[in-house]
């Protein structure tokens, strides 16, 4: 029984004990706590690095398509830069793709390919991972506005006595940056339509000499313009005779009555090692006789303003017996309508006094010209006048390092479609690795980040008070199990 006693009061006092000790370890932490965050603002900055806080983001791309005629079924090609990895995917409308588990102060890219008769406009094609997800949407909108785009129309002919219609003849067309190959058959043709104007074209006829036909041209090129650009491909076939002839036609063509007869329009021809320049008037045309079969030439035409032609160039070989035909189409120029861009660069919330003279540098790439670049202050913008139907892409640089993240963009990248589209981006100074709800008194990312390291999350006093009651309680406990008696009271129990 004695034994039992004993042990019953040693687990006990043990048990006191630690109750003891841990109250003693609370309130000290606590007036710790209080001492810290005393006078303190309640939004003060968590680091990223607690358990509670997560360390991942994600980014979405979405993709909406609009317009009447518009094809929901079409895909559009995206090429997503993160951080160093980079990936190429598709999507149509209403799709979109996720990225997850990105690093938070990770920067993304987000690019999609021009596609003609479709206007884009983006908001967030770049930035930076943060707690909040990051949505990179892309809008493509259907411009219904044919008149201002043109076709390519390529025929394919084929005479001369025992000539094969059936024969297939190889065809190679560059189209802007765009390349193509293609069959076409007697009486067959190959429709390119939907083309900006402006946009440089080249169609290639492979040779077939050595099968015995001659292409009269077998190519053309040139500048794509409003309506139908009409290139006719003929081929002889024929093996008697031992010359041919070349006619050069002038055509102006104009829908009213403006056409003026007396305007004269420089060609420059060279045939063989021959080359001749002249003059031709509207429906004018020159022909050169008695050129030796398979002799190759080649036609220029040169503008004069305000006319331009769609057919720049004609090349081709001297067929026998057969009057090898260029035509060049002049037509009136259309000055092309011009839209402006915007670019401005702001600051959300405080800006630190130290970066009020910060420059942020961006580049501006215009397809098939050299990138622009730009340098902009908080609260400055720049303009840019650029052709209807121009794609462009903005990009600023990384400035996260420097407690800079970018938090907004909107028509960063797209398409000038009508009078101005205004760029902005939107950057926060906040601390690098830290939550962005950090408060503004901070003057630079380091010191913050040095402040923040040192607080801890707020007591609430009552707490305090409750665990110095119960280390007061825990020791009387303990003085009652070693002596048995209260303070006061001398009578042993």
């Amino acid at each position: 029984m004695f034994c039992g006693r004993r042990i019953y009061k040693t687990v006990v006092i043990l048990l006191i004990l630690i109750l003891c000790v841990s109250s003693f370890m609370s309130v000290r932490y606590a007036l710790y706590a209080v001492r810290a965050n005393k006078n303190e603002p309640d939004n003060i900055v968590i680091d990223m690095t607690s358990p509670s806080q997560p360390m991942y983001g994600k980014l979405t791309v979405e993709k909406i398509v609009s317009g009447p005629y518009a094809n929901f079924d079409k895909y559009f090609d995206f090429i997503a830069v993160i951080g160093s990895q980079e990936e190429h995917f598709s999507l149509k409308h209403g799709e979109s793709k996720i990225f997850d588990q990105i690093p938070l102060g990770t920067e993304y890219i987000v690019t999609e390919t021009p596609v003609s008769g479709y206007g884009t406009f983006s908001q967030n094609h770049q930035g930076h991972i943060t707690q909040s997800e990051a949505l990179a949407s892309f809008r493509n909108t259907y411009t219904d506005e044919t008149e201002k785009n043109g076709s390519l129309i390529i025929t394919k002919n084929v005479l001369g006595t025992g000539a094969d219609t059936k024969k297939e003849f190889n065809f190679r067309a560059v189209i802007g940056e765009d390349k193509y190959t293609f069959k076409l058959k007697h009486g067959e043709g190959k429709i390119f339509d939907n083309i900006p104007s402006g946009t440089p074209y080249t169609v290639t006829e492979d040779d077939y000499t050595a099968e015995g036909y001659t292409a009269a041209p077998s190519e053309y090129r040139g500048t794509i313009l409003e309506g139908n650009v009409i290139t006719l491909f003929i081929n002889h076939h024929t093996n008697q005779g031992n010359t041919g002839d070349l006619l050069i036609k002038n055509v102006i063509k104009d829908n009213g009555d403006n056409i003026d007869n007396t305007k004269l329009f420089n060609f420059t021809v060279v045939i063989g090692e021959e080359k001749q320049t002249f003059a031709l008037k509207h429906n004018e045309s020159r022909l050169f006789t008695n050129i030796p079969s398979g002799t190759v030439f080649t036609v220029t035409g040169q503008d004069e303003e305000p006319y331009e032609s769609s057919v720049k160039t004609i090349s081709g070989i001297i067929a026998s017996n057969v009057a090898s035909e260029c035509t060049f189409e002049k037509r009136i120029d259309v000055t092309p309508q011009i839209g402006k861009l915007i670019v401005q660069e702001q600051i959300e919330g405080e800006l630190p006094e130290s970066d009020i003279e910060k420059l942020f540098h961006f580049l501006l790439t215009v397809k098939n010209q050299v990138p622009v670049e730009i340098e902009l202050k908080t609260g400055e913008s720049i303009e840019f006048d650029l052709p209807f139907g121009t794609s462009y892409t903005l990009r600023e640089d990384n400035y996260f390092s420097d407690g800079c993240a970018l938090v907004s963009v909107i028509n960063g990248s797209g398409t000038i479609m009508s009078g101005t589209i205004t760029s902005v981006f939107t950057n926060k100074f906040i601390i690098p690795g830290m939550d962005t709800e950090s408060s503004a008194d901070s003057a630079t990312a380091d010191s913050a980040a040095a402040e923040n390291r040192s607080k801890s999350p707020k007591i609430n006093e009552n707490i305090l008070w409750i665990w110095i009651l119960i280390m007061i309680a825990s020791l009387f406990g303990l003085r009652w199990i070693l002596f048995q008696k209260w303070p006061g009271n001398s009578k042993s129990s």
